[in-house]
């Protein structure tokens, strides 16, 4: 019995700490919002379109390895290649997290797949080569979105749907592009 309610305390305590944490993570540190700004910016698209990419793919992370695919949005090879240097269009904010100063695997340089501004930029960029603008759901952004998830602009995906949704929110909430 002891052991019993010593688990259940145990269990309820642990919930009780991960369930902040999960509803932290959706919406994004505010000393982000500069980077996705600016990346947005830069390239003709909605910051918050960029946001809801990263939460996404990474839920606001660094991003780590899944499979072949690197950094916080999940870019293959090929993709960050044609868009690493995506960087140079935009200003990069001073301060913000995830830059490459700080992260070991990154040694300082640009461009890096892990820095959040390299990251966001490239994403931006690859957005606008698929046909997105600045309107969080419109036709070009929407295929912007499916080229960005499968490389083929004129198909309809999951991603895009998954990605307006939570851009939408961010709309309706406090983070603004």
């Amino acid at each position: 019995m002891r052991i019993a309610l010593t688990l259940s305390v145990t269990l309820a305590l642990a919930s009780a700490c991960v369930a902040p944490a999960m509803a932290k993570d959706d919406v994004p540190d505010k000393s982000m919002y500069a980077v996705y700004a600016e990346a947005g910016r830069a390239f003709g698209v909605d910051g918050r379109i960029i946001a809801a990419m990263h939460f996404t793919e990474h839920t606001y992370g660094p991003g780590v390895r899944k499979g072949t695919y690197l950094g916080p949005f999940g870019f293959g090879e090929n993709a960050w290649g044609r868009h690493k240097n995506a960087y140079k269009k935009g200003k990069r904010p001073k301060k913000y997290p995830y830059q490459s100063g700080r992260l070991k695997r990154c040694r300082g340089d640009h461009p890096c797949i892990h820095d959040l501004f390299d990251a966001a930029t490239a994403a931006a960029s690859f957005l606008e080569e698929g046909g997105a603008d600045k309107e969080l759901d419109s036709k070009g952004t929407r295929k912007g979105l499916c080229y960005f998830n499968t490389g083929v602009a004129d198909k309809k995906c999951d991603y895009e749907k998954r990605v307006i949704k939570k851009a939408g929110e961010y709309k309706k909430g406090r983070f603004k592009r």
